[in-house]
């Protein structure tokens, strides 16, 4: 779910995720241009109700706008007073007056004066102050203006109740622009982040998803990677000023106390310069709280620039585990995470440059789960008979090349490779994430991993081969059965040549990425009429023919089938129902039919089944086909988002 973004304000882009670092306006420890400056920001938070409360900065406010009394040329957002509100108990000021201070002094994003609803709230008292943040989000946000509103998601930690406030803000009638998650700064000061997964994942159900979310509060760079891979684009700190104060430096994996420590263990501007943390001890105090208050702002800006780089290389997923194992609380927040699956898969991309797995708990990822599933409901065993054949270098239809081909001359059997991901059938080899994955050989020895009989109860004889001599166990293993099953498994007609073992890679790749049973309703056809086309290289599969017609390629990168236009008309014909179409509204249709570009705006449906990356096809509301291509999103996102491309359209149907 983890996303980089961008959205524009009336003083320039803000590039997510990003941390608002927060600025109190009383405290000159760091200006603001210079955290524009050194730090890369380009936005921060300040409280506009201590500048409502000070008369002093109030007036310079009115006067000249909050960026100017800032210093500060970039996005600026504020808070309303809410958090005061759960420290000191109640604010002097009302919803409205503080919404309409926030646009008078200027602001690009103002916030509503919401409940801040604490943990040890009941159900009932939680349901209360979720209603009136409701009702002062409504009114809020009918004088807004031009001025973009956030409107926070309350409920304690009633996940329902989350949920239910976030599909009201997501409303016509709750026009709000960012959706502030809040009420979790009691959960991190406890570090009760198992809760606050739970929190953030129901809010995430019922938001808008074309909005940012704000994780209000959460401003330690050891949690920005599992928030992140939530979907919050949204920080802010006042960590690093605080932990500052108290001589200690943040680090992706903790805190630590500067008199605790010795060597300063990172390559940030202040700890090259002082190298040694005596040294950082020695300076007079506001220099040091100064120092140590921009290195916990290096840290910050690193971290998150190195969780954008993993989202775009599909490695945050690896990210978050590193950082997650640094913690107890952490590790048990990424195991809640995971079992939220359903919600995560959905956005889980069809495949990626790879997939690097640490250990057991690796497999616990949503895309591992996904094929595990996909295994099950998909995959068709061409025979009740299995070879399982030990793990073993890839690729595995290389490694074992010779053996398969001795194999199927004396037994018609499906053979699959048993790996700490499960057994892989051999036709599928290719085919993300099993070509594309790296993992140690004990990943899988603590874990239960799916077996063979599980995934496929129609098995019913399963030989693991494991010792010198494979072929000879397989003879010996006919032998044993020849008294127990019907003679056809024996039959000459049974066996298989190369060809019809490419043809059945690539029906089991169709079943694999559109569903059971598509592969055979597109394949069916005299193996005379297929034809391949391989790389030189490494004898794949790069073209598919049918009676010298192009109809598919296959990614040398993922193993995945992309269509070409018989086999996007094949396709259509086979798939059931709107199964992998995104369904084009009348304006756009001449246009897609040509080849344009696929935009959300004007995506009428979408099928549930479709991830990011997923090979589709495009039709008109008349179900006709117009182009083919590779999404960019699910429905979830297509329809939410009113600009940006759903689909980079292969070809249209009027194209040559």
């Amino acid at each position: 779910m983890g996303r980089v973004g961008e959205f524009n304000t009336p003083h320039g882009k803000v590039h997510t995720p990003t941390l608002l670092p927060v600025i109190n306006p009383n405290i000159d420890l760091i200006p603001p241009r210079q955290i524009m400056e050194r730090f890369g920001a380009d936005i921060l938070i300040t409280n506009s109700y201590i500048i409502n409360k000070t008369p002093r900065i109030k007036e310079k406010a009115l006067e000249t706008g909050v960026h100017e009394l800032l210093d500060f040329p970039g996005a600026i957002m504020t808070d309303s007073g809410t958090f005061q509100s759960y420290v000191h108990g109640d604010v002097d000021v009302e919803p409205l007056e503080i919404v309409q201070f926030q646009k008078d002094i200027g602001v690009d994003i103002a916030t509503i004066l919401d409940i801040f609803s604490t943990p040890d709230r009941t159900f009932a008292e939680a349901k209360e102050d979720m209603e009136r943040t409701l009702e002062r989000a409504k009114i809020s946000t009918k004088i807004k203006g031009e001025t973009f509103l956030a409107t926070t998601v309350q409920g304690s930690v009633y996940p329902e109740l989350r949920e239910t406030c976030a599909t009201e803000l997501s409303r016509g009638n709750i026009d709000g622009d960012v959706f502030p998650i809040g009420g979790v700064v009691p959960l991190m000061e406890d570090y009760r982040y198992a809760e606050m997964v739970d929190i953030v994942m129901a809010s995430k159900r019922g938001l808008n998803i074309s909005k940012p979310v704000h994780l209000f509060g959460a401003g330690h760079p050891m949690i920005f990677a599992l928030a992140s891979a939530m979907g919050c684009d949204l920080f802010d700190s006042s960590s690093y000023a605080k932990y500052a104060q108290d001589a200690r430096m943040m680090f992706t994996d903790g805190t630590r106390k500067l008199k605790e420590m010795d060597h300063l263990p990172c390559t940030c501007p202040v700890c090259v310069k002082y190298q040694r943390a005596e040294r950082l001890l020695e300076l007079p105090f506001i220099e040091m709280k100064r120092e140590l208050a921009s290195h916990n702002l290096y840290v910050s800006f690193g971290e998150l620039r190195r969780i954008k780089e993993a989202i775009i290389s599909g490695t945050l997923w690896e990210l978050v585990e590193r950082r997650c194992s640094g913690h107890p609380m952490l590790y048990e927040a990424l195991e809640r995470l995971y079992t939220h699956f359903d919600q995560l898969e959905l956005f889980e991309p069809a495949s990626k440059k790879r997939m690097m797995l640490t250990g057991p708990f690796s497999l616990k990822r949503p895309e591992v789960q996904r094929i595990d599933n996909f295994l099950r409901e998909r995959y068709i065993p061409m025979s009740d008979t299995c070879i399982l054949l030990p793990d073993a270098s890839k690729p595995y239809d290389v490694t074992y090349g010779s053996l398969i081909n001795e194999i199927n001359e004396i037994l018609p059997a499906f053979i699959a490779v048993d790996t700490p991901l499960g057994p892989i059938p051999i036709e599928l080899s290719h085919m993300y994430p099993f070509s594309q994955s790296l993992y140690p050989k004990h990943a899988g020895s603590s874990s239960n991993r799916p077996k063979v009989a599980e995934i496929w109860p129609q098995v019913k004889y399963v030989l693991k081969i494991r010792g010198e001599k494979p072929l000879a166990q397989v003879r010996i293993w006919v032998e044993e059965l020849k008294d127990h099953v019907a003679d056809k498994l024996y039959d000459e007609s049974n066996k298989m040549s190369k060809h019809q073992r490419d043809i059945l890679s690539i029906r089991s790749t169709l079943d694999m990425q559109f569903g059971s049973g598509i592969g055979d309703q597109i394949m069916k056809r005299n193996s005379e009429d297929i034809a391949f086309r391989k790389s030189k290289s490494t004898d794949r599969i790069r073209n598919v023919f049918f009676k010298e017609e192009h109809v598919f390629s296959v990614s040398a990168s993922s193993g995945r089938i992309t269509l070409k236009r018989k086999g996007a008309l094949l396709l259509k014909k086979a798939l059931i129902g709107k199964d992998y179409r995104v369904v084009m509204d009348k304006e756009s249709a001449p246009f897609v039919r040509k080849g344009k570009t696929v935009f959300c705006k004007f995506v009428l449906g979408c099928d549930d089944n479709i991830r990011p990356g997923d090979e589709v096809i495009l039709v008109d509301e008349e179900d006709n086909l117009l182009a083919w291509g590779k999404s960019l999103m699910n429905r979830k996102e297509m329809l939410d988002f009113q600009s940006g491309m759903a689909v980079k359209v292969r070809q249209g149907i009027d194209q040559v």
